[in-house]
């Protein structure tokens, strides 16, 4: 299932990707929206796994701009509201729902997949709002999992590199040479294939950068991801 609010190129992916998949238009800040998203998943199946990764806005303004303004309030708490508050609301609603579920032979009812970015780790100039909600992601991964794991849910996060999107696109030249060390030509036109933790880690984030995946923080112990 695809839970989008760009209704044209969420349907466009729905139809590429045939039979299997299907839209349906979701605001991650709105809770009945989430909800009526989480129950059509119901009709389909069983849902058991998530991935958080929404985007939309960007802010590129300094603490204190070049012409002594400081950044706006209002872009601020508006991208910690889509990219923190957002994953996080995604995040308890569907963690409630797959803890109904019955646990499989091996305890696990499900897993959730959030998205942070390099951005949570290494800021670069005009993104502080972008990096704190990212490393608010960061942040919530390992007590997130240790949260989850008395319910049998593990939840991992990614931190993606530099990668062409609209939103890169949208930021332009300036926003680009923000990025660490990674030019507008060198941004990758695509993402790699990143290998999720297995079954038995949780509170673990794959770091992608230029190419190399790394894993960063600790895994929650079996006898807590085990008490169910």
């Amino acid at each position: 299932m695809i839970a989008d609010i760009a209704d044209e190129q969420a349907q466009k992916l729905a139809d590429e990707l045939g039979n299997k998949a299907v839209y349906v238009r979701t605001d991650v800040l709105d809770d009945d929206s989430v909800e009526a998203t989480l129950a059509k998943a119901d009709e389909l199946g069983t849902l058991r796994y998530a991935v958080i990764a929404h985007g939309g806005i960007g802010v590129l303004e300094k603490v204190v701009n070049r012409d002594g303004t400081p950044h706006s309030r209002k872009g601020f708490t508006d991208t910690i509201s889509l990219y923190l508050t957002g994953t996080y609301n995604v995040l308890r609603l569907a963690a409630a729902k797959i803890a109904k579920l019955e646990p499989k032979p091996n305890g696990e009812r499900g897993a959730i997949v959030m998205t942070s970015s390099i951005a949570g780790f290494e800021g670069q100039m005009g993104q502080s709002a972008y990096s704190a909600a990212k490393a608010g992601v960061i942040g919530l991964t390992l007590t997130g999992a240790r949260d989850l794991s008395s319910v049998g849910i593990r939840l991992n996060s990614i931190a993606p590199g530099t990668m062409r999107t609209p939103l890169l696109e949208l930021i332009g030249e300036e926003g680009s040479r923000s990025s660490p060390r990674t030019s507008r030509s060198e941004a990758p036109r695509h993402t790699r294939r990143v290998r999720v933790p297995c079954p038995a880690s949780a509170g673990e984030l794959v770091h992608q950068r230029r190419g190399r995946a790394t894993r960063r923080g600790a895994a929650v112990p079996d006898s807590l991801t085990r008490e169910l």
